[in-house]
Protein backbone atom coordinates (compact mmCIF):
# COMPACT_ATOMS: atom_id res chain seq x y z
CA UNK A 1 0.00 0.00 0.00
CA UNK A 2 3.03 2.73 0.73
CA UNK A 3 4.70 1.87 -2.66
CA UNK A 4 1.53 2.99 -4.63
CA UNK A 5 1.52 6.77 -4.14
CA UNK A 6 5.13 6.61 -4.76
CA UNK A 7 4.51 4.76 -8.18
CA UNK A 8 1.45 7.33 -8.69
CA UNK A 9 4.61 10.24 -7.69
CA UNK A 10 6.58 8.90 -10.78
CA UNK A 11 4.50 10.13 -12.77
CA UNK A 12 5.14 14.39 -13.89
CA UNK A 13 2.36 16.82 -11.93
CA UNK A 14 0.54 14.03 -9.77
CA UNK A 15 1.44 15.91 -6.40
CA UNK A 16 -2.05 17.08 -6.10
CA UNK A 17 -3.78 13.43 -7.00
CA UNK A 18 -1.50 11.51 -4.64
CA UNK A 19 -3.08 13.91 -1.90
CA UNK A 20 -6.46 13.86 -2.84
CA UNK A 21 -6.40 10.01 -3.13
CA UNK A 22 -4.68 10.38 0.67
CA UNK A 23 -7.53 12.30 1.77
CA UNK A 24 -10.23 9.84 0.24
CA UNK A 25 -8.93 7.02 1.47
CA UNK A 26 -9.51 8.92 4.87
CA UNK A 27 -12.79 10.19 4.64
CA UNK A 28 -14.28 6.64 3.10
CA UNK A 29 -12.17 4.59 6.37
CA UNK A 30 -13.76 7.61 8.60
CA UNK A 31 -17.11 7.22 7.42
CA UNK A 32 -16.99 3.11 7.22
CA UNK A 33 -16.41 2.51 10.62
CA UNK A 34 -19.56 2.62 12.44
CA UNK A 35 -20.53 0.06 9.99
CA UNK A 36 -17.58 -2.23 10.24
CA UNK A 37 -18.62 -2.31 14.12
CA UNK A 38 -21.92 -3.60 12.87
CA UNK A 39 -20.46 -6.25 10.61
CA UNK A 40 -18.29 -7.17 13.30
CA UNK A 41 -20.55 -7.77 15.99
CA UNK A 42 -22.69 -9.80 13.22
CA UNK A 43 -20.65 -11.79 11.67
CA UNK A 44 -17.60 -14.64 12.30
CA UNK A 45 -14.17 -12.67 13.19
CA UNK A 46 -12.21 -15.34 11.48
CA UNK A 47 -14.17 -15.14 7.73
CA UNK A 48 -14.29 -11.62 7.64
CA UNK A 49 -10.20 -12.01 8.20
CA UNK A 50 -10.16 -14.29 5.73
CA UNK A 51 -12.21 -12.26 3.26
CA UNK A 52 -9.91 -9.47 3.57
CA UNK A 53 -7.13 -11.12 2.87
CA UNK A 54 -8.70 -12.38 -0.13
CA UNK A 55 -9.83 -9.01 -1.09
CA UNK A 56 -6.59 -7.42 -0.69
CA UNK A 57 -4.32 -10.44 -2.22
CA UNK A 58 -6.97 -10.35 -5.26
CA UNK A 59 -6.81 -6.39 -5.48
CA UNK A 60 -3.01 -6.78 -5.63
CA UNK A 61 -3.35 -9.43 -7.94
CA UNK A 62 -5.00 -7.79 -10.72
CA UNK A 63 -3.00 -4.60 -10.15
CA UNK A 64 -0.14 -6.60 -11.10
CA UNK A 65 -2.01 -8.07 -14.06
CA UNK A 66 -3.29 -5.31 -15.49
CA UNK A 67 0.00 -3.33 -15.27
CA UNK A 68 2.00 -6.48 -17.11
CA UNK A 69 -0.88 -6.16 -19.55
CA UNK A 70 -0.23 -1.96 -19.95
CA UNK A 71 -3.70 -1.42 -19.03
CA UNK A 72 -2.10 0.07 -15.64
CA UNK A 73 -2.88 4.03 -14.85
CA UNK A 74 -2.70 6.28 -11.86
CA UNK A 75 -6.59 5.72 -11.26
CA UNK A 76 -6.05 1.84 -10.96
CA UNK A 77 -3.51 2.52 -8.12
CA UNK A 78 -6.01 5.12 -6.14
CA UNK A 79 -8.08 2.71 -6.36
CA UNK A 80 -5.87 -0.05 -4.90
CA UNK A 81 -4.85 2.08 -2.73
CA UNK A 82 -8.45 2.89 -1.58
CA UNK A 83 -9.17 -0.79 -1.64
CA UNK A 84 -6.26 -1.65 1.02
CA UNK A 85 -7.04 1.68 3.30
CA UNK A 86 -10.85 0.44 3.46
CA UNK A 87 -10.03 -3.16 4.11
CA UNK A 88 -6.96 -2.60 6.40
CA UNK A 89 -9.47 -0.70 8.41
CA UNK A 90 -11.70 -3.33 8.95
CA UNK A 91 -8.96 -5.73 9.51
CA UNK A 92 -7.18 -3.25 12.48
CA UNK A 93 -11.31 -3.04 14.04
CA UNK A 94 -12.02 -7.20 13.83
CA UNK A 95 -8.18 -7.84 15.44
CA UNK A 96 -9.31 -5.20 18.55
CA UNK A 97 -12.28 -7.18 19.23
CA UNK A 98 -10.23 -10.26 18.33
CA UNK A 99 -8.21 -9.02 21.69
CA UNK A 100 -11.29 -8.00 23.85
CA UNK A 101 -12.08 -11.62 23.68
CA UNK A 102 -9.19 -13.41 24.31
CA UNK A 103 -7.54 -11.03 26.88
CA UNK A 104 -8.25 -9.47 30.19
CA UNK A 105 -8.21 -5.42 30.31
CA UNK A 106 -5.28 -5.15 32.09
CA UNK A 107 -3.67 -6.75 28.93
CA UNK A 108 -4.83 -4.48 26.42
CA UNK A 109 -2.73 -1.88 26.37
CA UNK A 110 0.61 -4.34 25.89
CA UNK A 111 -1.10 -6.30 22.90
CA UNK A 112 -2.16 -3.02 21.19
CA UNK A 113 1.73 -2.13 21.55
CA UNK A 114 3.07 -5.22 20.12
CA UNK A 115 0.41 -5.02 17.63
CA UNK A 116 1.40 -1.54 16.42
CA UNK A 117 5.06 -2.24 16.42
CA UNK A 118 4.45 -5.38 13.97
CA UNK A 119 1.90 -3.09 11.81
CA UNK A 120 4.36 -0.35 11.19
CA UNK A 121 7.06 -2.32 10.88
CA UNK A 122 5.24 -4.84 8.26
CA UNK A 123 3.46 -2.07 6.66
CA UNK A 124 6.81 0.08 6.02
CA UNK A 125 8.91 -3.31 4.57
CA UNK A 126 5.92 -4.53 2.26
CA UNK A 127 6.36 -1.10 0.82
CA UNK A 128 9.51 -0.97 0.45
CA UNK A 129 10.03 -4.05 -0.92
CA UNK A 130 7.07 -3.13 -3.64
CA UNK A 131 8.87 -0.09 -4.42
CA UNK A 132 11.91 -1.89 -4.59
CA UNK A 133 10.94 -4.01 -6.65
CA UNK A 134 8.78 -2.19 -9.21
CA UNK A 135 11.65 -0.15 -9.81
CA UNK A 136 13.83 -3.03 -10.45
CA UNK A 137 11.55 -4.67 -12.75
CA UNK A 138 10.95 -1.40 -14.56
CA UNK A 139 14.39 -1.13 -14.74
CA UNK A 140 14.74 -5.18 -15.77
CA UNK A 141 12.16 -4.81 -18.70
CA UNK A 142 13.94 -1.34 -20.09
CA UNK A 143 17.10 -3.43 -20.28
CA UNK A 144 15.00 -6.60 -22.27
CA UNK A 145 13.40 -3.81 -24.64
CA UNK A 146 16.71 -2.07 -25.43
CA UNK A 147 18.91 -5.50 -26.34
Amino acid sequence: MLALPWIMLQTANMGTFVAVTALLCTVATFLSTPYFSALIDRHSRKLMLIFIQLVQSTTGLLTCLLYWCDVGSNGLLAGAQLIFCVSSNLAWHVNNAFTQENYQCHQYAKISGYREIVIQETTLSAGAWGWFYWKCGGSLSLQCVQR
